[in-house]
């Protein structure tokens, strides 16, 4: 049964900025800093966060998926290959996971210390790409060793070992992973509907899943981002929905 603190949030908008706390430079660290605007009083709390225009050190794709080290530093998912890379507080490679995707979309760290990296696949019909990759979600340990992997390559539907094209994970409370299922655009030539939540065990047995496609509360139209608050309420960025709904 899905938390009843499950919020379902209209409109996300996918951006990543690399910023570093005000006031706790770091060694190696680049100097080239410019501030960023104080949020207006009474409008929201102070922003303590400065922007490094130069960080990271070497250059990057699009970044897709993020996730601190609590060193100072975070562990990257980006559109090149290899799709996963470490970097220190400074912008420094420590190391790079020899991993690829078909179209990476997500990244998250379980309590195990794991990674599960997203590979939603095309947003549209890619000859050679579209049936053949995509569609899956794949467990690595930190050295980048495949652990284990969901959902069958090119596959895309809304089943209990498929999905219709995942876009973020999250781990849950209980030590377990979610997975936010449904990208909006998406191949025509595979389902229009099915978008959902679905839950899975740390060794990746299917336990549930929750939602389908629609605009009422309990539905979505391309989940997009995840994330517990320390309540243990569930947000789902809901991209391609116009309202907000609360369950």
């Amino acid at each position: 049964m899905v938390t009843r603190w499950l919020v379902t949030v209209a409109g996300a908008v996918c951006a990543l900025s690399v910023v570093a706390a005000a006031g706790q430079g770091r060694a190696g660290a680049p100097p080239q800093t410019t501030a960023v605007p104080q949020i207006a009083a009474g409008n929201a709390i102070a922003n303590p966060y400065r922007m490094l225009e130069k960080w990271p050190t070497v250059t990057t794709a699009a970044a897709i998926g993020i996730v601190p080290d609590n060193q100072g530093g975070v562990w990257l998912q980006h559109r090149a290959e290899p799709g996963i890379l470490h970097l220190n507080a400074a912008g420094e490679v420590l190391a790079r996971l020899n991993v690829s995707f078909a179209f990476a979309h997500g990244l998250c760290r379980d309590s195990d210390g794991n990674f599960w990296a997203v590979d939603s696949g095309p947003f549209n019909d890619t000859p050679g790409v579209t049936g053949v990759k995509g569609n899956q979600v794949f467990k690595f340990d930190s050295n980048g060793k495949l652990l284990l992997t969901l959902g069958q390559a090119g596959v895309s539907r809304a089943g209990t070992d498929t999905f219709l094209q995942p876009t973020a994970c999250v781990a849950t409370p209980d030590g377990n992973i979610l997975i936010a299922d449904g990208h909006w655009p998406r191949p025509k030539s595979g389902p229009q509907d099915g978008d959902r939540l679905v839950w899975f065990t740390r060794d990746g047995k299917f336990v549930k899943q929750f939602g389908h496609s629609g605009t009422k509360p309990g539905e979505f139209l391309g989940p997009h981002g995840l994330a517990f608050d320390s309540r243990g309420r569930l947000f789902v960025a809901d991209r391609s929905n116009d309202s907000n709904s609360n369950l």
